[in-house]
């Protein structure tokens, strides 16, 4: 197996330590490292998981959305999350909406490192 040539930041906090005020932080420092990647162009894809949560958080706003956008030219810039604000849809070439049919949550399946996070 081909080793993936990229680089993985993960940006969350554990339930313990939901502080908003560090999260809005972290988000903000990502946001910043993010922009640094789509300027230096060293990246062909770049994927924001979750992005969408943390502005329907509050976390960031449609502005530093809309931003990244723009600053990723012709670089491929994936968002996930929910609750896409509107002009994020119109900005974005790609829009799908996902579906859950069943999970292990429907059982009460804690979310297990790895797959859920």
């Amino acid at each position: 197996i081909e080793r993936f040539p990229g680089q993985i930041h993960p940006f969350f906090v554990k339930e313990e330590q939901l502080d908003r005020t560090r999260i809005k932080e972290s988000v903000r420092q990502a946001i910043a490292k993010i922009e640094e990647y789509l300027e230096l162009r060293k990246f062909d894809l770049i994927i924001l998981d979750e992005i969408l949560n943390a502005h329907a958080e509050h976390f960031c706003n449609v502005k530093d959305l809309a931003r990244l956008i723009r600053k990723a030219g012709s670089q491929e810039l994936v968002m996930t999350g929910r609750r896409a604000p509107a002009s994020i849809i119109r900005k974005s070439d790609y829009v799908s909406i996902i579906k859950k049919c069943k999970h292990p949550y429907d059982r009460k399946q804690a979310a297990r490192k790895g797959i859920e996070y």
